[in-house]
């Protein structure tokens, strides 16, 4: 049971296997620059405080991103006499900080959304559209092309992408019905069931994680078993 092999359900081979997707996490995380620039632009071309909220999301899901791809590298350095293990371990940190990360993001949507409803803003819907819209694409490439891995580390930055992705169709959602509607509500009610869809998922990844810190019981383990075996 020894905390090298603590594989809760999958191996750590798998997950932290030195042919881990760490080109992948890089080409994510510069697309992800790319999906900053645009939403910062289209927030202040269009007076939208939700793309610039958005935008700010999307800046703190870069520097996780990136804490990924940095980890993963990590990973594929060889054990030595100080660090017996390897630096497997550092995946799963960067997970954790990662599932943090997104419960505080929750946290802070919920607060925007609240000031939102009691003082609307007036926004462009057209540019709403143009930068949500970019990204909602990259975010949505970037995430399913990347859900199937069994990396822990990437399922966290996953979660980060599909958040954004629908944090971008929640825009352009309450865009399009502000410039029908005018009715500038739909905006902040939006961010709360976004955020409550990003918290889901984030609680899961912290579980997950600081079980796996914590050295439990892996899972499908049992431990009579085991004795009998023994």
């Amino acid at each position: 049971m020894s905390g090298h092999n603590h594989d809760h359900g999958y191996n750590h081979g798998d997950v932290f296997h030195a042919h881990a997707p760490a080109g992948k996490m890089k080409l994510a995380f510069f697309l992800t620059l790319i999906i900053l620039i645009v939403e910062v632009l289209g927030g202040w071309l269009s007076r939208s405080l939700a793309l610039l909220s958005d935008a700010g999301h999307i800046l703190t899901d870069s520097a996780a991103i990136g804490l990924s791809w940095y980890a993963m590298k990590q990973a594929e350095k060889p054990a030595s006499e100080g660090m017996t293990f390897g630096y497997y371990r550092a995946g799963i940190l960067a997970a954790f900080i990662n599932g943090i990360t997104l419960i505080l993001i929750t946290l802070w949507i919920v607060w925007e959304a609240y000031n939102r409803v009691l003082h609307p803003e007036y926004v462009a819907p057209a540019w709403m559209f143009i930068s949500a819209g970019v990204g909602l694409a990259m975010n949505l490439y970037l995430g399913l092309g990347m859900h199937h891995e069994e990396n822990l580390n990437v399922k966290s930055a996953v979660l980060h992408m599909l958040g954004d992705a629908a944090a971008s169709a929640g825009v352009i959602v309450g865009g399009i019905i502000i410039a029908f509607t005018h009715w500038y509500v739909i905006d902040p009610i939006l961010s709360v069931l976004i955020a409550l869809l990003i918290a889901f998922g984030a609680w899961r990844i912290v579980k997950q994680t600081v079980s796996i810190l914590m050295e439990d019981t892996p899972a499908g383990v049992e431990i009579p078993n085991v004795v009998a075996a023994i």
